[in-house]
């Protein structure tokens, strides 16, 4: 049982009541000395890149937006390595000539730590949002009340003067 999930919102949860914390995008990131950073590459060559593929949990892929788009194009990621966590696809990509798809909020956070440059995207996605979720019980509860105020304050990015959907946001 989880008091106050943060993330992108399932339909599972929509029973519960949710406040907006922030939108997000996806980007492409590969190691900043990249064969693919700065070229326009096609929907297929994106696909045939390896990739390291981040699966928070065992029924959702960060960046599905983008597995969907290519499917309509009857094309998959080639999928090298599958990990939970985006800390480790980071490690991966600084070493490795892999790609990942990572929210826009922690690549330009890990660009500089683990010298990661933004990868074009071949394919239009949209912006997601994220979520803190709570139940009912604990709507009124001072105790969840004052944790989702810090939950609220210190995942809001005009609180760190980032505004996630400029466009000079993106990592360069």
């Amino acid at each position: 049982e989880v008091d106050s999930p943060v993330g992108i919102l399932p339909p599972s949860m929509r029973e519960l009541r949710h406040r907006l914390l922030f939108r997000d995008r996806i980007v492409g990131v590969a190691r900043a000395g990249h064969r693919a950073i700065g070229r326009a590459l096609s929907p297929a060559a994106f696909a045939a890149l390896e990739h390291v593929v981040i699966m928070p949990n065992t029924t959702n892929t960060f960046g599905e937006a983008v597995d969907v788009a290519l499917e309509a194009q009857g094309l998959e990621r080639n999928r090298r390595f599958v990990t939970p966590n985006y800390i480790t696809a980071s490690h991966l990509l600084e070493k490795t000539d892999m790609v990942a798809l990572l929210p826009l909020s922690l690549a330009s956070r890990f660009r500089d730590r683990f010298g990661l440059a933004e990868l074009a995207l071949p394919v239009d996605v949209p912006e997601f949002e994220v979520h803190i979720s709570w139940h009912d019980r604990t709507h009124r509860h001072a105790a969840h009340i004052w944790f989702r105020d810090q939950v609220m304050q210190s995942l809001d990015p005009r609180q760190q003067g980032i505004d996630m959907l400029r466009e000079d946001t993106f990592i360069r």
